[in-house]
């Protein structure tokens, strides 16, 4: 299920519609740094994803900030510029994804 939480994707159909996998929209994590209730609301979506046995995919993410709160969530995958722009398939060929870790500066 894409764009959860917003038309007509809500927790009814979680219940009711066997999904293996919830992306949940940007909109829900714009704010999330900033926003306590906002952070709120994505661990509750999250978890009642899991709940019925949906993988959680959040999309929108920008900075290493919004990761770290989401890897503290029942969150599996993420998607955004933090990780890649929209690429192209000659583009994914020699992409090298962003590892997470602090990029060693070499002494000159």
């Amino acid at each position: 299920m894409d764009d959860f939480g917003t038309g007509f994707s809500s927790v009814g159909l979680v219940k009711e519609l066997p999904f293996d996998i919830i992306k949940i929209d940007r909109a829900f994590v714009t704010r999330i740094e900033d926003d306590c209730a906002d952070r709120e609301l994505m661990r509750y979506f999250a978890g009642v994803a899991s709940l019925f046995g949906a993988k959680v995919c959040v999309e929108g993410v920008e900075t290493a900030g919004m990761r770290d709160i989401l890897q503290h969530f029942a969150v599996e995958t993420f998607q955004g510029y933090y990780y890649a722009k929209p690429l192209t398939l000659d583009e994914i060929y020699v992409w090298e994804p962003k590892t997470g870790k602090k990029e060693e500066t070499k002494n000159a």
